[in-house]
């Protein structure tokens, strides 16, 4: 059984179908998996946290390195910011309407309740370091356009 096969959210299992990026997908996740990175079967990304709950907590802060695959939801959080590096791949940031590159060593900061996404370079995967502001609570995270209804992606991935 394959990743895609795992995948629990069907717009995001479409999307890979679709675009025929299902052993890129394989080939990716391989990768993450042996270096200690979790496959997220919601999102369909590769997250790897820097600490455990407990030094999470006592840090106040929650801090991973997260591989992206596919583009994300254009989204804000509520109740923190996050500061952004990227480790490998290219890919756009898409913050306060605009789109800008992301190359390895980009780092960015975005502000609480601040709309933003992230994609790779089409065929590529985006590795990024987020520290958050605060403990990351993915119910504050506000999903304001779907990826497969975001105009900047849908144009990339044409």
């Amino acid at each position: 059984m394959g990743f895609i096969d795992e995948l629990e959210d069907g717009k995001v299992k479409e999307w890979y179908t679709y675009h025929k990026l299902d052993e890129f997908l394989e080939d990716t996740g391989k990768r993450a998996i042996n270096q200690g990175y979790v496959f997220d079967k919601q999102s369909g990304l590769f997250i790897r946290p820097h600490f455990n709950e407990n030094t999470t907590r006592q840090l106040k802060s929650t801090i991973v390195d997260i591989i992206f695959p596919m583009p994300v939801d254009r989204h804000t959080h509520y109740d923190v910011g996050e500061a952004i590096k990227v480790i490998s791949g290219t890919g756009f940031f898409y913050y306060r309407n605009k789109r800008e590159v992301l190359e390895n060593g980009t780092e960015k900061f975005v502000p609480v309740e601040t709309m933003h996404s992230f994609s790779p370079d089409k065929g590529q995967f985006l590795e990024l370091e987020i520290a958050y502001t605060g403990i990351f609570n993915p119910e504050e995270e506000m999903c304001i356009t779907p990826f497969y209804e975001f105009k900047p992606w849908k144009e990339l991935y044409k």
